[in-house]
């Protein structure tokens, strides 16, 4: 969950604007053993602002190390061979391994959108919000009219000739996409697309998919592991945790390349953990799981001092829970008499056995204890793996040992269970979200969905879609019935899952007629109530109809003429509530 910041506002505070390319890359603990970072070495090709170094050291949260992964949301993760503009400030993060270079290390400001990464196939750089066409032709002119000077050029790392998708020469003949199939799946769940066409070649290639982390901007490619089967006619690939809707893309050994003109619906995602294999040299993904970590069945979750004593926060936390405890079963505590009361930073996405719900300072000069300026909020997911056997064959398996949340304090939260208005983040919405990567649920593309990557000022998301608990349903299941490591099992959830009282009151004050329907659907308002907005679900979680009702009263008619048969979920929203119908169309 981010804010926009501009490319001149990220010039300005940066010492270091440069274009490169990912070199290599390694895990490592800082020295107090609680986080892992990640040492990204980037090959410099030309300088846009600050000192002249050919090769420099980006440094990330989050990695794997062995059996201990960390995944932090917000956090730039890139890969080898990754190129763009990075814009960077210097990082004063000690780790546990010193290494050989005495290299000064950066981290990109504005978190995510530090990188525009390059697609070079479309002349595009990309970061999460942006898309900069023309990288020689446009990108180039930009930042030099923010810098005020030519950027001095280290290596011949040639835009121009790269980009020009017509400029590529290639022996082959051109790829054809025919079909893929199925058209509608779910990502991380080790869901296979089948794509047939004509020339893909003899030879592994790539097939990249929509990039969800980044709203649809560019492509993330599957792993090498992930391509089952490829050949001339026929892929199969396992759909990666990071695709979202989109189109798919299919790039043949020999750099020949064609985006599908069909999209591949993801209804949801759930999160993997990349690992090398006993150092096999092959990246592999796998599903995580959640475990009985508490003794009653789930995870507690504890408040720093900051965030008990803000009420509006707690409150709108709690709602946050309890909405992801009942309608997916998850099995969590949210401890109100154990209040962490030491400094944010002692807790801030450490590995320390407790999970932690906290703001960070702004005023502290300590830079552990303040979020970036561009992030409402960020989560630290923990994990600990193992090796099994199964069927003879040796895997890993991955659960999580903690998960922590730091939210800004600085932004204009709207805390309360109206809706935000037009200058305020909705705090419960940005819980929901990021208590929803803790659930092992990745992003979607879609911005009516809480897994959506960003959320606007003014927006409230407070609800889940039928895909989010199918997919959060799935997890449970899997978290419930099958041991991992040798840890208890996860339990259901068996709290009070009762109507709040302003839930009660919608609930008894609105009358949703006839049901089944034909095609019209009416909503009485008998509660007198103030009502906002009325939004009709199918049953994999696309919108249908959304509507403002907030100047309507009595009887408000929803036509679904021309809506196909089948069953669907009727979302009405009053100012401080909202209840969910389930609607079967004839």
């Amino acid at each position: 969950m981010l804010k926009k910041v501009s490319l001149n506002k990220q010039i300005e505070k940066s010492t270091l604007v440069l274009e490169g390319r990912v070199l290599s890359k390694k895990s490592f603990w800082d020295t107090n053993h609680q986080k892992i970072y990640t040492i990204n070495t980037v090959e410099v090709s030309k300088i846009f602002k600050g000192e002249i170094l050919p090769t420099i050291e980006i440094i990330t949260l989050g990695g794997v190390i062995g059996m201990d992964a960390q995944i932090v949301y917000p956090s730039l993760k890139l890969n080898i061979d990754d190129a763009g503009v990075f814009t960077l400030y210097n990082s004063h993060v000690e780790l546990e391994s010193k290494k050989e270079t005495n290299k000064i290390k950066f981290k990109p400001y504005g978190s995510l959108q530090g990188f525009y990464k390059y697609d070079l196939d479309s002349d595009t750089a990309i970061n999460q919000f942006t898309s900069k066409k023309g990288i020689a032709n446009s990108f180039y002119n930009e930042i030099k009219s923010y810098t005020k000077t030519d950027y001095i050029q280290l290596t011949n790392f040639d835009v121009q000739n790269d980009t020009s998708i017509s400029n590529k020469t290639s022996n082959s003949l051109p790829v054809t996409i025919t079909n893929f199939s199925p058209t509608n799946s779910t990502a991380g769940t080790e869901s296979v697309l089948t794509i047939t066409g004509s020339n893909f070649g003899t030879t592994k290639g790539k097939v990249g998919f929509s990039n969800a982390d980044k709203g649809g901007a560019g492509f993330i490619n599957a792993l090498d592991s992930q391509i089952l089967t490829w050949t001339d006619t026929r892929i199969t690939v396992e759909i990666p945790s990071e695709a979202g809707t989109g189109k798919v893309k299919v790039t043949n050994n020999d750099g020949s390349l064609l985006i599908s003109s069909d999209t591949l619906f993801i209804r949801y995602a759930q999160a993997n953990i990349v690992s090398d294999y006993v150092n096999s040299g092959v990246n592999v993904a796998y599903k995580t799981q959640l475990i009985n970590d508490n003794g009653s069945g789930g995870y507690t979750w504890h408040m720093s001092s900051g965030f008990s004593e803000q009420t509006g926060a707690k409150e709108a936390l709690q709602r946050a829970l309890k909405t992801w405890s009942c309608e997916t079963q998850l099995n969590w505590i949210l401890n109100e008499s154990n209040i962490i009361t030491s400094p944010s930073a002692q807790h801030k996405a450490n590995l320390d056995g407790i999970n932690v719900l906290t703001f960070d300072d702004s005023t502290s000069t300590n830079p552990d204890d303040n979020l970036p300026d561009t992030v409402l909020g960020l989560r630290t997911s923990h994990y600990s793996g193992c090796t099994v056997t199964k069927n003879g064959a040796s895997s890993l398996e991955w659960y999580v040992t903690e998960f922590d949340i730091l939210f800004d304090d600085e932004t204009n939260w709207n805390f309360n269970s109206q809706n935000p208005s037009s200058t305020e983040f909705d705090f419960e919405s940005v819980a929901l979200h990021e208590l929803g990567h803790c659930r092992q649920m990745d992003h979607i593309i879609d911005t009516d969905n809480i897994m959506h990557f960003a959320i606007a000022k003014g927006e409230s998301l407070r609800f889940l879609s039928s895909d989010n608990i199918e997919g959060a349903t799935m997890i449970q299941e899997h978290s419930t019935d099958n041991p991992v490591c040798g840890k208890p099992l996860m339990t259901n959830f068996s709290g009070n899952c009762a109507l709040g009282i302003e839930e009660d009151k919608l609930n008894e004050g609105i009358k949703v007629y006839p049901n089944p329907t034909k095609g019209h659907l009416f909503i009485r308002n008998d509660g007198h109530i103030n009502l906002e907005k009325v939004v009709v679900f199918d049953v994999s979680g696309r919108l249908i109809v959304k509507r403002d009702i907030s100047n309507t009263s009595g009887l408000t008619t929803i036509g679904l003429a021309g809506v196909s048969k089948g069953i669907y979920f009727v979302n009405i929203h009053s100012e401080t509530a909202f209840i969910t119908k389930k609607l079967i169309l004839e």
